[in-house]
């Protein structure tokens, strides 16, 4: 066997470790490099990206055994009616998000995506979008006593983010 093989995009030749293990090609090896599946996988997931939250939301729900019954279109149209609603804004502090942030899923801009009830899916009622800061300080809150401590910090201690 060959140590080396061509990229189906950058058409390259690279070592075969350059490319990711795929059970359904007969080399066993992915047809583009690694560099080009991230390059290809980037551009998918900024135009696509109430499809990539999907994706990532019924992830968390198998992992957490969470039964749902929308496949990724479905909770990707609910994700973007909900985000319509909401304006483009955190559900607690009303600061202005975006869902992909050039700095990366930590900044402070960036859009995550909150069910009020972790025992129940990504559904209308039960989902949300908070910014960082918000997503990492409230925890395990319900979004309702979330409001209510952010309210008390902002108003009665003077502080914001």
């Amino acid at each position: 066997m060959s140590e080396t093989k061509r990229c189906s995009r950058c058409k390259e030749e690279k070592s075969r470790t350059e490319f990711h293990l795929s059970r359904s090609k007969p080399d066993g090896l992915h047809h583009r490099c690694r560099p080009c599946s991230r390059a290809v996988n980037r551009k998918w997931n900024d135009e696509n990206p109430f499809r990539r939250l999907a994706f990532n939301a019924i992830k968390r729900m198998r992992r957490r055994g969470i039964p749902f019954n929308a496949d990724s279109k479905e909770l990707a149209a609910t994700l973007e009616f909900l985000w319509d609603c909401n304006g483009g804004e955190c559900a607690l502090c009303g600061t202005e998000i975006v869902l992909s942030s050039s700095e990366g899923p930590n900044a402070a801009d960036a859009a995550h995506l909150d069910a009020l009830d972790p025992s129940r899916p990504y559904q209308l009622g039960n989902a949300t979008f908070l910014c960082a800061p918000c997503n990492v300080s409230k925890g395990d809150l319900t979004i309702e006593t979330a409001q209510r401590l952010y309210r008390f910090l902002r108003e009665e201690v003077n502080v914001d983010h």
